[in-house]
């Protein structure tokens, strides 16, 4: 047990954290609870967190105290004197067991990974202090969050020598100023040092601290992630100066030249221009002050005695025509809910089952009342194809913008003079082709757009871009989690839409899991990703029940494809055999199956059976002959083969997540022959409707009947339609889901 100022705070008596995260608490009601789940949520869960108030007068004190009830991590430290942010912090290090002491405001955020990325990066630096990249925001929606460090500081990591840091670290300077940058610092570097925070100083605290770091030998490298989020906002204490906190900073800027008795004569040369910078900035507050008091002859002489000041009458200047600029406008309809969809599928209408079912679901939401919005923050949506044309689909988004393009109404243009190279290349090959000519050219594979890795250009386009529409936060695909944090909405519900759970679908595979066309995660990546949310939506009832046994931290909703039902069963003639899929590996996997094993079955009962396969999979077998099977690959209107088609077939053995082409199929009335793979997770709801099978003979028996027997056929097709009304409406579907971004949460029956 340690004491704090006017209370006891009790410690584990386990081993000690890895981590100590140290907050700073003055009045900071407002921010303080969703700083500190924030920091809750860092991927090291092995940490400590220190509330050290500085005699609040509101409502903080409480809220730290509540925190700490319900989380062991969370301690507070009270006081019963006011001693700045200095003494507060001193206050919490003195109780600090962890490795590291992590200094973070009580109003600011920091990403999931920040810790585990800047103790990462301190061990394979040897470093002693380490920061990243603030991400800077103001409290208001619609202002624009940009990062802080510039050029060449944040191309890479670098070490802060103490050159580097004196030459930067200059008020009202032209660079970043170095000094704002909250690093983490080695608690035992620390204590070897005799290193306190200098209670004189209310503002540049830090900044003190780590000229004495430096002086001590302390390494400091800097790791330009964005990664720490600084809220600026009008009640921020490092926002304001006063004319006696200049006065001791001026007065520990004299201290510099002492403590690098050996520096060269460059670091001296920074050493002054830093200290004179300083004595600047205090005159001019000095001015200011006799300006605010109308004392003409006192603003004068303040200027004529340290006329280098007079240059920072450029601040106010450029701070009035700052107000003159117009604010950025949120939407026109500010009084609807917003819901913000991140995505990184290439969405250009309901071409396919992923992309029907994304725009279902805003559809659902905008039918609740609520505002949808896309943002898809990576170019690579585009693919190899440097010019993509939106369908009228699309206008169910209030606003819809994508990193990297132009957009100038329904066309997207990449911006990437690679993508029009190698589409160029391919239509030089394809031109050549045909003159018998075989050009080698590069055939570099794109990868598949939902699991490009995130960079910071991605990360501050959604920053800037989406925080407004984020009244609540709709991720598609657990790919795209790396979103939420960059939002900087706390308070904004975010649910994940899986679509697919990987690492069923990685089993699937088996031995030929280099054949599946979408990277692989492991059990605890997949985890991990999912609990960065609020709520988790599972396409299917069996990968719900996996994310509720793996994440039980979120809420799970089981939202299938709702179905559009026809009016009438269509059980089409009584020769053709309907098989629809995009070309991905599933699909590819189970026409080879079809091909091998399955269609000569049929041909030798039905000799006039044709198979027709429909969607982009043709592409994958365009050498194929095989007598009675017709590859149409992509076709503008489905209805037409669905009317036709006597059977639909399903013959999936590998994948994951709802087999979008079973939902298709049931909505318009069809006999269907699938396998166990296809009904995966909604095998209560279809029931008897569809004719499930693995085995070779029995699947192709099962067409072979149907063909043959109208009314089995009628039968099945008029079962599998009522299934597709009763248990497939978008009110079924999407109800439970819209409600809780609705903000009344209506969950799930619990999943046993």
């Amino acid at each position: 047990m340690r004491a704090g100022y006017g209370k006891l705070v009790t410690m584990e008596t386990a081993l000690p954290p890895r981590v100590s995260i140290v907050i700073a608490n003055y009045n900071g009601e407002r921010y303080l609870a969703a700083a500190v789940k924030s920091a809750l949520q860092q991927s090291i869960s092995d940490i400590e967190i220190l509330i050290a108030d500085d005699l609040s007068n509101d409502g903080s004190p409480a809220i730290a105290l509540a925190l700490a009830a319900n989380d062991p991590r969370v301690h507070f430290i009270a006081s019963t004197r006011n001693s700045g942010p200095a003494g507060a912090r001193n206050r919490a290090i003195a109780q600090a067991r962890g490795d590291w002491i992590a200094i973070f405001d009580n109003d600011d955020l920091m990403h999931p990974l920040r810790i585990e990325t800047l103790i990462e990066a301190a061990d394979r630096y040897c470093a002693d202090i380490v920061s990243d990249d603030l991400l800077v925001f103001d409290n208001q929606l619609g202002s624009e969050a940009k990062r802080f460090l510039e050029h060449p500081e944040a191309d890479g990591p670098f070490e802060l020598t103490p050159l580097r840091y004196f030459s930067q670290t200059v008020m009202y300077g032209k660079k970043p100023n170095l000094g704002f940058l909250k690093p983490i610092i080695r608690h035992s570097a620390l204590k070897a040092a005799r290193l306190r925070y200098d209670e004189r100083l209310r503002i540049a605290e830090d900044d003190d601290l780590i000229i004495r770091a430096l002086a001590a030998g302390l390494r400091y490298w800097v790791i330009p992630t964005l990664t720490y989020f600084y809220r600026k906002h009008a009640q921020s204490i490092s926002h304001r100066t006063s004319i006696a906190d200049l006065e001791a900073m001026v007065a520990a800027s004299s201290r510099i030249d002492r403590l690098f008795p050996s520096a060269d004569a460059a670091t001296r040369r920074a050493i002054a221009q830093r200290s004179a910078a300083t004595q600047d900035a205090a005159a001019f507050e000095h001015f200011l002050d006799a300006a605010r008091k109308r004392d003409a002859l006192t603003a004068v002489r303040v200027l004529w005695t340290r006329k280098s000041a007079a240059q920072l009458l450029r601040l106010p200047l450029a701070a009035r025509f700052r107000r003159l600029k117009p604010r950025p406008q949120l939407s026109t309809k500010q009084f609807g809910r917003h819901v913000l969809i991140v995505s990184r599928q290439r969405i250009v209408g309901r071409t396919n089952g992923s992309s029907t079912y994304l725009l279902d679901i805003a559809s659902a939401i905008r039918e609740a009342g609520m505002l949808p919005h896309l943002l898809q923050p990576s170019p690579s949506i585009t693919g190899r194809r440097p010019i993509l044309r939106l369908g009228n689909d699309l206008s169910i988004f209030e606003t819809h913008r994508i990193r990297g393009v132009w957009k100038w109404g329904s066309f997207v243009v990449s911006r990437d003079f690679r993508v029009w190279k190698d589409a160029s290349q391919a239509i030089i090959a394809r031109i050549a082709k045909r003159f018998g000519i075989r050009l080698s050219l590069p055939d570099t594979p794109y990868p598949h757009t939902i699991t490009v890795p995130w960079n910071d250009d991605d990360r501050l386009f959604v920053a800037q871009q989406g925080r407004q529409h984020a009244d609540a936060i709709l991720i598609d695909y657990v790919f795209q989690a790396e979103a939420i944090p960059m939002l900087m909405r706390p308070e904004a519900q975010s649910a994940i839409v899986m679509h697919d759970l990987f690492v069923q679908r990685a089993n699937s595979f088996g031995s030929a899991a280099n054949r599946d066309s979408v990277d692989i995660i492991d059990e605890n990546q997949e985890a991990r990703l999912m609990s960065r949310a609020d709520a988790v939506v599972a396409i299917q009832s069996q990968e719900a029940e996996w994310v509720a046994r793996h994440v039980p931290t979120v809420s799970v909703f089981t939202a299938p494809m709702a179905a559009h039902p026809v009016p009438v069963a269509q059980p089409g003639d009584d020769r053709t055999v309907l098989f629809v899929g995009s070309n991905t590996s599933p699909n590819v996997i189970a026409i080879e199956w079809i091909l091998e094993s399955l269609w000569e079955r049929v041909r030798s009962a039905i000799p006039d059976a044709q198979l027709i396969i429909a969607g982009s999979v043709s592409a994958a077998f365009s050498s194929v002959t095989t007598p009675g099977i017709k590859f149409c690959g992509v076709v503008p209107d489905l209805e037409p083969l669905y009317r036709q088609a006597g059977v639909v077939i399903s013959p999936l053995t590998v994948g994951s997540g709802l087999k979008i082409k079973l939902i298709d199929a049931i909505a318009r009335g069809k006999a269907i022959v699938a396998t166990s793979v296809t009904l995966q997770g909604v095998e209560a709801e279809i029931g008897s409707s569809v004719i499930c099978t693995n085995d070779d003979a029995t699947f192709a028996n099962a067409i072979i009947t149907l063909l043959k027997d109208p009314a089995e056929r009628l039968k099945r097709a008029e079962l599998a339609l009522e299934v597709a009304r009763t248990d497939f409406s978008p009110q079924r579907c999407y109800g439970a889901v819209t409600d809780w971004l609705a903000g009344s949460p209506k969950l799930n029956e619990p999943l046993s």
